[in-house]
């Protein structure tokens, strides 16, 4: 990394080594003040799931990640004029336009393709990269600095990857803005969180069926949440959930989802179910949870094992595993979900109290329908073992019949999938369990 012009005199980040933020971006001005901004590329990388690992393992785990992967974006950007860290797990990287942009962002990626090792075990992190190439219209390094977060942003939506920046982002970036002031106006009133779920008009709950695959029938539903657009469309939740994480209003939305899961459970039959998605923060923060299911089942008088929480398979880790067994305490149903495509250690199915397993659509996907191959033989490896600690399985993404069939046929319990249903909302959900039932009384 060539230093001049950028050591302004601070003492370097103690965790990577690179500038802290208000070194780099006085590096980055200088040097856009000398040059001109043509003769520049900035890029931004941001850790993908960095703040898992903070909940599942700890800060101290945490930071000996970040320095593994500070060295790796070292050898990456071994042409850069400056590296710095941002933020926690964002960092940027001042390059030349012409020689060490492309190179530096292709090191990056492939670099970050393989998997770190922390606490024995195996974690694969990605990342989203945003960039900038500066033209003679960027006045300032902040004015570069700005785009490229511009682009980060895009990247983060859209999944691990590289996206340079382009004028349309900035429409796209108002949109954000948008979805965070309608999330919170739809979930904050008056800086309390709204008491009725029913208020929150621009958030609502569909239900999508899990099947008992031996007998048809429902016994339980995972409970979605959407949100409506200006335009009368849906909003992907792949889109306003990761902002409701930035926005810090996971926690009100996830006491709005519970609310409205436990009321719904109080208009459905007795032997159905409701599972809903627990993010990592909150498992962390397992007293804060737990005083919450606590108390609206109580005032719900819901039976607490009518409410099953899901896990995703790649978080399990101290203390996420302390929030299981807190949670798990209370008489809830905790399943893992997502399992088959993360790295959770087989040992966590003995030790911790778990109902359960749910298969990836992803494994169902690659089934073919004229004659079993590998997908069938890892569904069997994780019925067997499912079966050997006396645990539930789920399949989810079922489209077909003969994917239903080829499944139940292996001794998995339920399904999840368009062959059966999509998800629904409340009205129509009740019309087919009063169909089911009248067809078992009759």
């Amino acid at each position: 990394m060539d230093g001049t012009l950028c050591n302004v005199g601070s003492l370097l980040d103690p965790t990577t080594g690179f500038l802290t933020r208000s070194d780099f971006v006085a590096c980055l001005q200088r040097r856009v003040a000398r040059r001109g901004a043509v003769g520049f590329g900035l890029i931004l990388l941001n850790l993908a799931r960095f703040d898992e690992v903070n909940d599942s393992f700890g800060p101290l785990k945490a930071d000996e990640l970040l320095t593994k992967a500070a060295r790796r974006i070292e050898g990456a950007a071994r042409d850069a004029h400056a590296i710095g860290r941002i933020s926690g797990n964002e960092f940027a990287i001042l390059v030349d336009r012409d020689d060490g942009f492309t190179g530096t962002i292709k090191r990056l990626q492939d670099l970050f393709s393989s998997p770190f090792m922390l606490c024995g075990r195996e974690l694969r992190l990605g990342i989203h990269v945003g960039s900038v190439q500066g033209t003679s219209d960027l006045a300032t390094g902040l004015d570069m600095l700005h785009l490229a977060g511009i682009a980060l942003s895009a990247a983060k939506r859209t999944g691990p990857g590289h996206l340079c920046y382009a004028p349309e982002m900035k429409t796209a970036a108002a949109s954000v803005f948008t979805i965070e002031n309608d999330l919170r106006d739809a979930l904050l009133e008056q800086g309390n969180i709204v008491p009725d779920p029913l208020r929150a008009a621009r958030l609502f709950p569909v239900f999508q069926p899990k099947v008992d695959l031996a007998t048809g029938r429902i016994k339980g539903v995972e409970v979605l949440c959407r949100m409506l657009a200006d335009s009368g469309g849906v909003i992907s939740p792949t889109l306003f959930l990761p902002i409701a994480e930035r926005a810090g209003l996971m926690d009100a939305l996830t006491l709005w989802l519970l609310r409205v899961t436990i009321r719904t459970l109080a208009e459905l039959p007795k032997d159905v179910s409701a599972a809903i998605n627990i993010p990592p923060c909150q498992l962390s923060r397992h007293e804060w949870l737990s005083l919450q299911i606590r108390d609206l089942l109580g005032d719900g008088n819901i039976a607490p094992e009518r409410l099953e929480l899901e896990i995703t398979e790649h978080v399990l880790g101290s203390p996420i595993d302390d929030g299981v067994k807190a949670l798990s305490k209370l008489g809830l149903k905790i399943w893992v979900d997502d399992f088959g495509t993360g790295e959770a250690s087989l040992s966590r199915l003995v030790t911790l109290p778990f109902t359960g397993v749910k298969l990836d659509k992803s494994i169902v996907d690659t089934m073919q329908p004229d004659r079993p191959g590998d997908a069938e033989r890892l569904i069997g490896a994780i019925e067997a073992i499912a079966f050997a600690l006396s645990l539930e399985t789920v399949a989810e993404g079922i489209e077909a019949a003969w994917q239903a069939e080829r499944i139940e046929s292996m001794g998995v319990d339920f399904g999840q999938g368009y062959h059966f249903a999509a998800p629904m909302e409340l009205g129509p959900l009740q019309d087919v369990l009063e169909t089911q039932q009248r067809s078992v009384g009759a």
